[in-house]
């Protein structure tokens, strides 16, 4: 919600989700009109001034639930605040320097009288919809990942090569190491069953042709749900012809160490990353992904 002390005095139209609303009067009230993607907000101030049409939007507006999707017509202005703060503040291009005297209200749509929370609710997963809407951190964490993903195609197909392809989710059942689950036809007695990953594909990809490839792929397992472990995920699934372990291994590697740096603003070590064998994996730790950190070697 792009809206400048340079607005001053224009009309303006923005769309956004209605907060809690404030009443001065039965004739003036305040609501801070949050942003499509609830990052920031701006102060809205309704009066009816006793016109019909003003006076509808404004009785409109007060029929709402805080929550509720709507689009706001108006005269930008800036805030009337404590002179010493004015002078701290003039300078700065925020939201919070400005404010939007209502004209016009339009209802995109209402939100449900009978659902309430606050930023301390607990709230199930099947209200996920409702668990996104008041975790900032869940939304970023979606972010998150669009970017890296982002940042994964960059690498792979821009910088290196790579062909991403996507690979069909119904293929016949094959026997792997986990159950997978059935997708019945209306076909009797035929069923298709839900790839556990695109390992086939990838390596019938490679005998036709495509050096490399990648994807971001889909997966599904029907097994015991672990703490790393589900029946559904999302993994970055690569494929590389007439490579070396070597070169996997670093083409993985430089990967990472851009996710590092591009996501969490982290510049790893320009040294390449140690390098453990499954022997003396097994022979010093007894698991082949042992966490060295903990340092309990087998003695």
């Amino acid at each position: 919600m792009d809206i400048s002390p340079d607005l001053v005095g224009q009309d303006v139209l923005v769309h956004g989700y209605l907060g809690a609303r404030s009443d001065l009067s039965k004739n003036i009230s305040f609501v801070p009109l949050r942003s499509k993607d609830l990052k920031d907000s701006i102060q809205v101030v309704s009066a009816s001034k006793g016109e019909d049409a003003t006076l509808a939007h404004h009785l409109r507006l007060k029929s709402l639930v805080q929550h509720s999707p709507v689009a706001i017509r108006g005269l930008v202005k800036m805030k009337q605040k404590p002179k010493e703060q004015q002078q701290r503040i003039t300078s700065t291009k925020r939201n919070e320097d400005v404010e939007i005297n209502m004209t016009e209200f339009y209802t995109l749509n209402e939100f449900p009288s009978d659902v309430t929370f606050q930023e301390d609710t607990k709230l199930p997963l099947e209200q996920r919809h409702l668990q996104l809407r008041q975790n900032a951190e869940l939304r970023d964490a979606l972010r998150f990942r669009a970017c890296a993903t982002k940042v994964c195609r960059e690498y792979l197909a821009e910088e290196h090569g790579f062909t991403e392809i996507e690979t069909p989710l119904l293929f016949k059942s094959t026997p792997e190491g986990a159950r997978e689950f059935l997708v019945p036809t209306r076909t009797k007695g035929m069923v298709y069953a839900l790839p556990q990953s695109p390992q086939q594909y990838k390596q019938i990809l490679m005998a036709s042709g495509i050096p490399r490839y990648f994807q971001v792929a889909k997966c599904f397992r029907d097994e015991d749900q672990r703490a790393d472990r589900q029946p559904e995920f999302t993994q970055l699934d690569l494929e590389m012809s007439f490579a070396t372990g070597t070169d996997v291994m670093n083409c993985v590697e430089n990967l990472i160490k851009r996710l590092w740096k591009t996501m969490l603003c982290t510049e790893l070590s320009a040294k390449p990353f140690s390098i453990m064998s499954y022997e003396d994996a097994m022979a010093t730790y007894g698991s082949d992904k042992p966490d060295i950190r903990l340092g309990m070697e087998v003695s």
